[in-house]
Order: C-alpha cells, then structure tokens, then sequence
C-alpha cells in the first residue's frame, strides 16, 4: 500500500471539489477542500476569497 491509499482508507486525504455554483462576488469558480479532520474550505480561484469553518458548507 501507499501512503496516498492509507490516508484515503483513513480519511486523513485533504480532497478538492469543484462546486456548482461560482463565487457569489466574481462568478469565478469555487473550490471545496476538506475532508482531512479539519474544517471545510471553500476558496475562489477568481479573486482569491476564502470561506472557512461553518459558512464554507
């Protein structure tokens, strides 16, 4: 096994999504991070805004 699928089966893997909707400020694309034990992150990739914690879900 690697260590990519020993942090996927333990879900230790930070993973990227893309979302459906765009940035509510540019319309650019929004990106979600998370699923590591650590909070959600949302970040835009067209002006660079970061939402995290709660108000990233």
């Amino acid at each position: 096994m690697t260590v990519e699928q020993i942090e996927e089966a333990l879900e230790m893997a930070r993973r990227t999504q893309v979302l459906d909707r765009p940035c509510p400020h540019c319309r650019g694309q929004s990106r979600i991070q998370g699923g590591d034990d650590q909070d959600p992150a949302v970040r835009c990739r067209g002006c660079g805004r970061e939402w995290t914690g709660t108000c990233a879900m």
